[in-house]
């Protein structure tokens, strides 16, 4: 009984170390010191050497989480199997260390409910051609026996994946007549963004001209802190906006509307400064932020 239960403790270990993303070295080195710890201090020495027996090596925890990686991913292809019907995601996009990645989402029917799960994402070793992403795909589908039974594909409007002739899309209809393509509501979102009235472009620009100023230069950052510590603010720092990750406008503008009076302190002696004063732009921020954060949701 013991042992069934040091086997099942070592997995859940294992399974919280892998959803924290932390170093599988922390199970033994500090998780079990520190559980063995507690319980001999709250229950006693002999509750804390039945711990002992627990594995949480390095390689334990590898092992574990490679384990329950591939049991997930076999629940998860039985699943697609036995729907009569599925639909899928793609989405392909570079890494900050220039890898070309293919993510696929899938949603299918199972036990007359509705699942969504990532089904897989892997490196697209050259180029991101229309064929490569096609062959990617379908080279998982050989290799896990899945049928195209698929009826909806949801991409964006890349012309690798939508072109008439050889885009994804149409290499997919090919094998599965009766899908469908949508366009991904995120990036209608994206595109939509792209076509802002002139005043809230320009407030959009001014914001994000705004958080470099303060955020490329180290120094800056560091007074801004200050600044904001001695105000005894709610935030310390604004967040950075990136084009690549553009959901993260909502937040920046959200960050910069709390913080209008700690930014407007900061930048007295620059031409930005009189826009946080600026009851006009100030309203226009607030709505920019309304705006934004139903996205976010």
């Amino acid at each position: 009984m013991q042992s069934k239960s040091a086997l099942k403790a070592s997995y859940m270990v294992a399974a919280r170390v892998a959803r924290c993303k932390k170093p599988f070295t922390i199970a033994e080195e500090l998780i079990l010191s520190c559980a063995i710890d507690m319980c001999r201090e709250v229950l006693g020495t002999s509750a804390a050497s039945k711990l002992e027996s627990i594995l949480l090596s390095n390689n334990t925890i590898t092992r574990r989480i490679i384990e329950m990686s591939a049991d997930i991913e076999c629940q998860l292809l039985e699943g697609i199997k036995s729907s009569p019907y599925y639909f899928i995601q793609l989405d392909e996009f570079t890494d900050i260390s220039n890898k070309a990645l293919l993510l696929v989402f899938v949603r299918y029917c199972a036990d007359g409910n509705i699942h969504d799960d990532l089904l897989f994402c892997q490196e697209l070793p050259t180029r991101t051609t229309a064929d490569e992403v096609f062959r990617c795909l379908d080279t998982h589908f050989a290799n896990n026996s899945i049928d195209w039974n698929c009826v909806g594909v949801c991409t964006d409007g890349a012309a690798s994946m939508t072109g008439v002739h050889h885009g994804v899309v149409k290499q997919i209809q090919e094998r599965a007549r009766q899908a469908k393509w949508t366009h991904c509501f995120l990036h209608r979102e994206n595109l939509a963004t792209r076509q802002m009235s002139p005043g809230l472009h320009d407030v959009m620009s001014l914001a994000v001209k705004t958080v470099n100023y303060i955020k490329k230069n180290a120094l800056h950052s560091r007074c801004f802190a200050a600044l904001c510590d001695r105000l005894d603010s709610e935030h310390l720092q604004l967040l950075y906006h990136s084009e690549v990750r553009w959901l993260s406008k909502g937040r920046i503008l959200n960050r910069l509307f709390e913080l209008k009076r700690e930014v407007y302190k900061f930048l007295q002696h620059s031409p930005l400064a009189e826009h946080y004063i600026n009851n006009h732009f100030c309203a226009k921020l607030s709505d920019l932020s309304d705006i934004f954060n139903p996205v976010l949701d």
